[in-house]
């Protein structure tokens, strides 16, 4: 599964089905192939869209940018500059974070977020 599946994709797919627009109708929309908007859908792509490819989902789907773009796991050039500030020990926590962020939904992950803090096996 690649980046956020139960999320991203999902938004895409609930989005243009409650449009009534096609995969290749969303695909001639957002300038880009219909086996990639599938391969969005279906969480069948590990690499993150650009944030242009975003930016034009957005827009053919009626989704406020920001939300997409947080859903992709995709980060602005601002919060980049902002990781490296970070020390790189302190980054592989947030690494590891989002590496288990992706593989559940949001109340599965909240569910183990409270049960390490129950443990004291999470430290914030």
């Amino acid at each position: 599964m690649g980046y956020q599946a139960n999320s991203f994709g999902n938004m895409i797919y609930n989005q243009r089905r409650k449009l009534k627009l096609t995969v290749r109708d969303l695909a001639k929309d957002a300038g880009v192939s219909f086996a990639y908007i599938s391969s969005l859908e279906n969480n069948r792509s590990n690499k993150v869209p650009s944030g242009e490819v975003i930016k034009r989902l957005s827009e053919a789907l009626f989704i406020d940018f920001k939300v997409l773009q947080e859903a992709a796991c995709k980060i602005s050039k601002d919060e980049k500059s902002l990781l490296r500030t970070i020390p790189r020990e302190d980054l592989r926590h947030i690494e590891i974070y989002y590496r288990l962020r992706k593989r559940f939904t949001d109340k599965q992950f909240q569910t183990i977020i409270k049960k390490m803090e129950e443990e004291d096996l999470l430290v914030w």
